[in-house]
């Protein structure tokens, strides 16, 4: 009888039994390099946040969340909705038509200025009005005219602040209304409205008197070339004052289609067609 040689350890262990234990080896490698990755990004996130956020309240409170973990994040706001939705807001209020307010993340820096106590205030404006209004500037400028940029987007807070300020002065919100936009109602709140003025003028700053620049002339001329007019000219069916430094952009659909007059039947949802509202 003839004895076969029986094959060593090593002989016997089949050959995708090694490739498996080689390539678990590289994931333990790679999950490890993963996870120190993960802990790294996790622990700085709030390095990066952008500092526009510790502008908003939103954007402050989820930025003390990621720094302290066991602050909770803060919801989401809650949009503004137009009358016929689902709160009770009138399409108008004191001449003035309400307007949501624009998202942060849609907004861009315009111009900014040193504030009281070195605090620096920074103006924004929608993204599309913005590059809008840089190419309007460069132009003026060519022509030996500075178009300055005063204020622009404002939230809700910023908005009754300066109302109620401008009630205290003229003893009542219709009075002040006719100046300074209640809370929910002003163009500013949709970061396509702007106020300007003439560099070589400042003198003349949110004023009539702006009527007798070379930015007025300018804008009047040349404005609408690149997206831009007046919101309140004289004598406009809003019954606001005339207010020459108000401009806003017009220059997209978006910002055409928040300007128009609304009506209920712009604001409220459209319904469907009746097909569409029975299920099998």
């Amino acid at each position: 009888m003839v004895l076969k040689s029986q094959p060593s350890p090593t002989q016997q262990k089949p050959e995708p039994q090694r490739c498996l234990t080689l390539w678990s080896g590289w994931a333990r490698l790679m999950l490890l390099i993963i996870g120190v990755v993960l802990s790294w990004a996790i622990s700085t996130m709030p390095v990066f946040l952008p500092p526009l956020a510790a502008q908003f309240p939103l954007g402050a409170a989820l930025q003390r969340s990621l720094s302290n973990p066991t602050l909770p994040i803060p919801p989401p706001p809650v949009p503004l909705l137009a009358q016929g939705e689902t709160r009770d807001r009138p399409l108008e209020l004191l001449g003035h038509r309400h307007y949501d307010q624009a998202f942060i993340d849609n907004l861009t820096v315009v111009s900014s200025y040193g504030a009281a106590k070195g605090i620096q205030r920074f103006e924004y404006l929608h993204q599309d009005a913005a590059l809008a209004l840089m190419k309007m500037s460069d132009a003026a400028r060519a022509d030996g005219v500075w178009i300055v940029p005063v204020s622009g987007f404002r939230d809700q807070e910023r908005q009754r602040q300066l109302f109620e300020a401008q009630v205290q002065r003229q003893g009542s919100p219709q009075s002040a209304a006719q100046s300074v936009a209640p809370p929910g109602y002003s163009e500013h709140h949709t970061g396509y409205a702007v106020d300007l003025a003439d560099g070589l003028a400042r003198a003349k700053d949110i004023s009539r008197r702006f009527v007798d620049t070379q930015a007025f002339e300018w804008l009047m001329a040349h404005g609408q070339d690149f997206g831009f007019e007046l919101s309140f000219p004289e004598d406009n069916p809003q019954g606001i004052i005339f207010e020459p430094w108000h401009w806003r952009y017009v220059g997209s659909a978006h910002a055409q289609h928040l300007f128009e007059p609304q009506t209920l039947e712009t604001t409220l949802p459209k319904p469907k067609p009746r097909w569409l509202t029975y299920s099998c």
